[in-house]
Parts: structure tokens; sequence; C-alpha cells
């Protein structure tokens, strides 16, 4: 326990899964900081494309600025970066040419894979440590604390995720 969650458990009553939850979260930013350092990215950048990669093709320019609090002509810029890089593609839409959707390019999807590919192994074999009860149990609730989690953000913020 760090100094930070010290404090925070002297503020808010809950049970240790909540707490243990807390600090999944801590680490995966811990995560996505790293791979956008590994990737070249800057943290925005990261964040974006991590908005793409959740958004199954149907995620537009404008919804990626609004989820990520930021005008629309810096939404631009960031995704001519991610664009020119190699990150991602912006797809006219099958039923409205209007409309823009953004993908991730096959060479990014596979950078992240591979680089998140030592983690999934270390976690394939701590999860090899319960029965299948418990890992779907654990599933089970990870899962619907995602929702609660989506469910919040949109509530504070009217925050919906592409996911």
């Amino acid at each position: 326990m760090d100094s930070v969650e010290a404090r925070e458990r002297t503020r808010v009553l809950t049970d240790e899964a909540s707490w243990a939850l807390r600090d999944v979260t801590r680490a995966a930013v811990d995560v996505d900081y790293a791979l956008a350092r590994h990737m070249g990215l800057r943290p925005m950048d990261y964040t974006a494309l991590s908005h793409v990669f959740t958004g199954n093709g149907t995620l537009t320019p404008r919804r990626l600025s609004d989820h990520l609090g930021i005008s629309t002509g810096s939404t631009s810029g960031l995704l001519d970066r991610l664009e020119q890089a190699g990150h991602l593609h912006r797809r006219r839409d099958g039923t409205d040419r209007r409309q823009v959707n953004l993908e991730p390019s096959e060479r990014s999807v596979t950078d992240v894979i591979t680089a998140l590919s030592p983690l999934f192994a270390a976690l394939e074999e701590m999860a090899d440590r319960y029965t299948v009860a418990e890992r779907e149990t654990i599933a089970d609730y990870l899962r619907r604390t995602a929702e609660l989690m989506r469910t919040y953000a949109e509530d504070i913020q009217g925050f919906t995720s592409p996911g």
C-alpha cells in the first residue's frame, strides 16, 4: 500500500476488493504510459489511439474529440500525427460518405499486441492458480465493474465509451 492509498483509506470505507481494483486501475494507467513511450507516442495520442482500438471502426473524429475533451482542430492535428506515423486510417462510411470513421492500422494493432504479450502471458500464468469457476467469478466481477465505471463516467461528464 502506498501513501496515497493509505490516506484514501482514512476517508473512504470500502471492502478490500475495491481497494485492490483501485490499485489495478493505477497499474493500468502506468502500463498505458509505458506503452505510449514504447510506441513513441505522446500520452494524449496514445489515449486517442486506445479509443480508436475500442471504437470498432465506428468512432468519428467528432466523437473522439468529445471523448478527449479537446477541440476538433486539436483532434485533427492529433489524427494527422497518428495517420502519418501509420497508426490509424480514416475511412469514409459506406452508407454516408460525409462521415469519416477511424480504424487502427494492422501494424499498430500488431505493435500493441506484441508489446503486451509478456503481460498477457504473466496474467495467464497467474490465472492458472484459480479454478475455472473462480476465474469465471473474477471475470464477471471485472466486467460488471467496467460497466459501472463506464456508467459513472457518463454520469459525471456525459462521456460515452466507444467500447
